[in-house]
């Protein structure tokens, strides 16, 4: 068991939440928000998207008739999480670089391919949408707990 501090539960909270498809239409609603603001360049708009929707999704699912399982991923996860050096899924199993170092074979290396949007500087007015590879080692593997509701694994590299 490991206790993430603030930073990173936020992160992590907010990646589950951003590709989650029961999730998709509240960062719709909470992107025309923000984008009615004028005057905002696009950048600064995706920056306040990014950061502000938490709390915002977390009061607009308390507010409303929300299934119970929104509400639930609303709420954020527990502070505390499991953490393994190694995980099977779906008949894979990866293991974490330290772990690596004690074995023959190797499972720490991952390759991701995600569609992920980006701009070319803070001045940039229209983001893409690109397929990015990213490569690396798996550092921790660690286990989120929504209370009970459901659990997600997340590989950090």
């Amino acid at each position: 068991m490991i206790s993430l501090d603030q930073k990173s539960l936020k992160q992590a909270h907010r990646y589950i939440l951003f590709n989650c498809d029961d999730v998709q239409q509240y960062i719709r609603e909470h992107e025309d928000i923000v984008n009615s603001h004028t005057g905002k360049r696009k950048w600064s708009k995706t920056k306040s998207h990014s950061n502000d929707f938490i709390e915002w999704f977390e009061t607009r699912a308390m507010n409303y008739d929300i299934s119970d399982f929104v509400k639930g991923l609303s709420r954020g996860p527990n502070t505390v999480a499991k953490k393994f050096s190694g995980y099977v899924i779906n008949g894979y199993m990866f293991h974490t670089r330290m772990r690596d170092g004690r074995c023959k074979t190797q499972n720490s290396g991952v390759n991701v391919e995600a569609i992920t949007r980006s701009f070319a500087s803070s001045k940039d007015e229209r983001p893409r949408k690109d397929s990015l590879t990213y490569y690396g080692a798996i550092i921790d593997i660690i286990e989120l707990n929504y209370y009970e509701l459901c659990k997600y694994v997340l590989y950090n590299r």
